[in-house]
């Protein structure tokens, strides 16, 4: 499972703690999404999304590299 269930389960329900490693996640993402790199930053993307579900920037962020990411393999299959 999802690393915040590992969090609360192991007694770790530190709020500050979940969400250090929610901005983790989401800081790590935005440094694929700017070297281009959209696969790796929607992983970081989601992952992130399931510690903060209601967060509408995630759900942006998701939607441009899930977009962004088929217009590169698609690029990326007709230079071959």
């Amino acid at each position: 499972g999802d690393f915040a269930d590992f969090v609360v389960q192991n007694g770790r329900d530190d709020v500050l703690f979940i969400q250090c490693f929610f901005i983790f996640r989401y800081g790590i993402g935005m440094i694929y999404y700017k070297q281009e790199k959209f696969n790796l930053a929607e992983i970081l993307f989601r992952k992130a999304l399931s510690i903060n579900p209601s967060s509408s920037v995630l759900f942006c962020h998701v939607g441009v590299v899930s977009s962004l990411s088929v217009v590169y393999l698609a690029g990326a299959a007709s230079n071959q």
